[in-house]
């Protein structure tokens, strides 16, 4: 596996204000599945952060320390 960036995951009660204290520092939404989102820097998208709250639904996988990790792939579609 190779990584290309590490995110931090922060969690938050309120996505909304989480997302609008981001993007008061130049964040935008890049994606927001009600439970997740994240934001990303429009000059340098690989400079990102994800909030989450809590959702039993989830998938969580822990560090040692506890702490979240959130690790995804993103498939390629072939051409058409």
């Amino acid at each position: 596996m190779t990584v290309r960036r590490v995110v931090p995951v922060i969690h938050s009660e309120s996505l909304r204000e989480s997302r609008d204290f981001y993007g008061s520092l130049g964040f935008e939404e890049v994606m927001n599945h009600g439970w997740i989102l994240t934001l990303a820097s429009p000059a340098h998208p690989a400079a990102q952060v994800s909030v989450v709250t809590e959702d039993a639904t989830a998938p969580v996988v822990r560090d040692p320390n506890g702490r979240v990790v959130n690790v995804l792939s993103h498939r390629r579609t072939p051409d058409a």
